[in-house]
């Protein structure tokens, strides 16, 4: 790990998350739906002001002379340090449709990583009222306190699990392994955002799930704070992510070790 002090990393992270956090629920049903403005980047890819205002907001946070880390964000890049290993990898507002649909299920992502390891993370469902932070090897926060988490269930077949596909070239390529697994659960649970459903696993509220499709600047800030929590992020073959990668992940396996068990034996 790179020598530096991730104190205060986090302490301007946290401050980013909260600034865009007010940001966002400020924006949030307006009373006047036109007053979101809407546009699509590519297919399946909704942005709107709010996101872009998010982004601006985090940025400008973690653009600080005390930081070498480079930026990498769903909405901007910026080099910051072309030397260092530190990347911030953020989604400003995932889930964009179900946020301009005025539906809770949406969130906000900050992960750091030192190569491809992530060394610190903050995750929020600002409409819900729940923050949570981690730096590597330390407790989980929530809220600013203390938070440990349990499984909501022993096996699959008594399990709410997630399932999110991004869009539907990624339906029609993963459609006969999805059918391979999701029979043998109790129900399935979508969200069109990744930062809602993981908030619901790190409460102990939804034991797992899998991802299809998913870049890391979705994933990677709800990934540490689960597995701080002690569930196990894995691709299919329940092999390490590599958060370095700015492609798409295949398939990402989230759950508790038996759950997560269940899902990489079915697949």
């Amino acid at each position: 790990m790179s020598n530096i002090d991730l104190n205060i990393y986090k302490e301007l992270a946290e401050k980013a998350m909260f600034e865009a956090s007010d940001l966002l629920i400020g924006k949030f049903r307006p009373d006047n739906p036109s007053d979101l403005k809407k546009f699509y980047k590519s297919v399946n890819a909704l942005v709107t002001d709010a996101d872009l205002s998010s982004d601006k907001k985090i940025t400008q946070n973690l653009n600080d002379s005390r930081l070498s880390a480079n930026i990498y964000s769903e909405e901007s890049q910026k080099t910051i340090d072309k030397n260092s290993n530190l990347f911030w990898l953020i989604d400003p507002l995932c889930g964009t449709v179900p946020y301009s649909l005025g539906m809770d299920h949406w969130g906000i992502n900050i992960a750091l990583r030192d190569k491809e390891k992530l060394i610190l993370s903050c995750l929020s469902s600002p409409s819900i009222g729940e923050y949570f932070s981690v730096i590597d090897g330390q407790e989980v926060t929530r809220n600013g306190k203390s938070h440990k988490s349990t499984s909501p269930a022993k096996n699959l077949s008594e399990s709410t699990i997630v399932l999110e596909v991004d869009g539907g070239s990624e339906w029609k390529k993963n459609m006969n392994e999805i059918s391979k697994w999701i029979t043998k659960v109790s129900q399935v649970n979508s969200f069109s955002s990744i930062a809602y459903p993981m908030t619901q696993m790190a409460l102990g509220r939804i034991p797992g799930g899998v991802f299809y499709g998913i870049d890391t600047v979705h994933f990677a800030a709800g990934a540490m704070i689960v597995e701080s929590l002690g569930l196990l992020v894995t691709d299919k073959q329940g092999k390490n992510i590599d958060w370095s990668k700015k492609e798409p992940l295949d398939c990402v396996v989230v759950g508790w070790p038996n759950i997560h068990e269940e899902l990489i034996k079915l697949m």
